[in-house]
C-alpha cells in the first residue's frame, strides 16, 4: 500500500469532519499490471497576446506543420516524421494541437524532455505553451483531480480580501510580504495574519461571498470531471467558512482548509456553537487542527488516493493476491487504491507544488513564474476548461462533457 495509508483515516476523518470510509486499499501488488505508456503526447496550446498583429497569429495547419518538422531535431533524429500522430483539438483562440510520437529509445525523463532549451524557444518563437506527458489508456480517465483554491479556483486571496473589506489589509499584506521574503514560515506567517483579524465579526463571511470571482471556467471543469466519474476536492491553505462555500457552488465533495476559531464553527455537519459567545474571530486557529500547508496538501492527495476509491475488487478474482485486512487496520478488505496516474492536481503557488508534482497531471495555473518553472504542466489561459485539453478531449467533447442536465 501507498506508505502515508497508514495515515489516510486520521487525516481524512480530522480535516473533513468525518471519520466514515466507503471504500480503502489493502494490497498493492495488483497494481504492478497497469497500462504502460506507448507514446508522448505534446498538447500545445496557441494564445498570442491580444494585440498581435495578424503575422504573429500562426494558422493552426502552419503550427502542426512547424511542429511535425522540428519534434525529430529534438530527439536526436531518431524520431521519423511519418510516426508522428497529430489531432486539432480546438480550431479558434486558443487553438489547440495535439501531437503523439513513440516513446523515445532510451527514453529521457520528463523533466528533461520539459527544460530542453530547443523545446522553450519553440514556445517563445511561436507563442505556444507546450504541456508534454506520457501517454497511456487511461489518461481520459482521471479518477481523483484536487484544486487549490486562491488564485485558482477563485481570482483573488481569500485572507487579502478579509482584510481589505474590515480595513486591515496593510497590516495583512506586511506579514505576507515577510513570509514571502523567506523571514517567515508558512505556519508562522498564517497564524500572524490570523491574529491581526482578531474581532471581526463572524458575518464577514456572507460578506465576502459577494466579493470573490470564481474562475472561468470552474463550474464546467468540475462538472465535466465529475461526468468522467473523477472525485474532485479543495485543498486549501484558506478558510472553511469560504471553502464550504466554493464547493457548494461547484458541487464540489471533498473540502480542506484551515479552520478558524470563533463563536461559530462551521462544521461538515452545519453550524456549531463554540464556547465563546461573542459571535466574533478570535485571532486564532482552531486548536489541535491540522494546518494546510503544502506537506497537508501531498498528505491528502495521498490519503484521498485511498479513502476516494469507488472501485472494489471483485471476488474471487483477486482473493489469493488480496489478504483480508488484520484486526488492526482500520480498512476493509480488497478495495484499490486510486493509481497516481489517474490524478490530478491543479494549483498556482509555491504551497502547492509538492502535490502537482505527486499526481499523474499536475498543472499550474496562472502560477507564479517559480512555480511555472518547476511544476510539471503549466497553462496560462484565461479559463480553467483548458484542462479538460491535456486528457485528450477535442472541442466537441469538452462541451458535451461540460453542459449542465436538461
Amino acid at each position: 500500500m501507498d506508505e502515508n495509508a497508514d495515515h489516510a483515516a486520521s487525516i481524512y476523518a480530522s480535516m473533513s469532519g468525518t471519520d466514515s470510509f466507503s471504500v480503502i486499499s489493502s494490497n498493492p501488488s495488483i497494481f504492478t499490471a497497469l497500462p504502460q505508456p506507448n507514446s508522448l503526447v505534446l498538447t500545445i496550446f496557441h494564445r498570442p497576446p491580444s494585440l498581435s498583429p495578424p503575422a504573429q497569429i500562426i494558422p493552426i495547419t502552419t503550427l502542426s506543420a512547424l511542429t511535425e518538422s522540428f519534434l525529430p531535431s529534438l530527439f536526436t533524429s531518431t524520431l521519423k516524421p511519418s510516426s508522428i500522430q497529430t489531432r486539432f483539438l480546438r480550431l479558434h483562440s486558443p487553438q489547440i494541437l495535439e501531437v503523439r510520437i513513440p516513446l523515445p529509445s532510451p527514453t529521457p525523463s520528463l523533466d528533461s524532455i520539459r527544460h530542453l532549451e530547443a523545446l522553450t524557444a519553440f514556445e517563445r518563437n511561436h507563442n505556444v505553451e507546450i504541456v508534454v506527458q506520457l501517454n497511456t489508456p487511461l489518461r481520459s480517465h482521471p479518477r481523483l483531480c484536487l484544486f487549490d483554491m486562491d488564485g485558482t479556483l477563485i481570482h483573488q486571496e481569500t485572507i487579502d480580501e478579509l482584510a481589505r473589506t474590515v480595513g486591515r489589509y496593510e497590516d495583512v499584506s506586511a506579514i505576507t510580504a515577510r513570509a514571502m521574503n523567506g523571514e517567515l514560515e508558512f505556519k508562522d506567517a498564517l497564524r500572524a495574519r490570523v491574529a491581526v483579524l482578531k474581532g471581526v465579526e463572524e458575518t464577514i463571511w456572507q460578506r465576502l461571498e459577494a466579493i470573490l470571482k470564481i474562475r472561468e471556467g470552474a463550474k464546467d471543469l468540475c462538472r465535466g470531471l465529475m461526468r468522467l466519474g473523477a472525485e474532485v476536492g479543495i485543498v486549501s491553505g484558506g478558510f472553511h467558512p469560504m471553502v464550504d462555500w466554493l464547493a457548494r457552488e461547484l458541487g464540489i465533495q471533498h473540502r480542506f482548509a484551515n479552520r478558524l476559531s470563533s463563536a461559530l464553527t462551521i462544521t461538515d455537519f452545519g453550524p456549531k456553537l463554540s464556547t465563546d459567545s461573542t459571535g466574533c474571530l478570535t485571532g486564532s486557529l482552531v486548536p489541535d487542527a491540522p494546518i494546510v500547508d503544502s506537506h497537508q496538501k501531498l498528505s491528502l492527495l495521498h490519503s484521498l488516493r485511498v479513502s476516494a476509491s469507488p472501485l472494489p475488487i471483485d471476488p474471487p478474482i483477486f482473493d489469493t493476491l488480496a489478504p483480508q485486512t488484520s484486526a488492526a487496520s482500520p480498512f476493509p478488505p480488497r478495495f484499490r487504491p486510486i493509481p497516481a496516474s489517474q490524478t490530478i492536481t491543479v494549483g498556482d503557488g509555491a504551497n502547492d507544488l509538492p502535490m502537482l508534482r505527486a499526481a499523474g497531471l499536475g498543472v499550474a495555473f496562472n502560477a507564479k513564474p517559480m512555480v511555472q518553472q518547476q511544476a510539471p504542466a503549466r497553462l496560462n489561459g484565461s479559463s480553467l476548461v483548458e484542462v479538460l485539453y491535456l486528457l485528450g478531449f477535442d472541442e466537441g467533447e469538452v462541451v458535451w462533457l461540460t453542459r449542465e442536465e436538461e
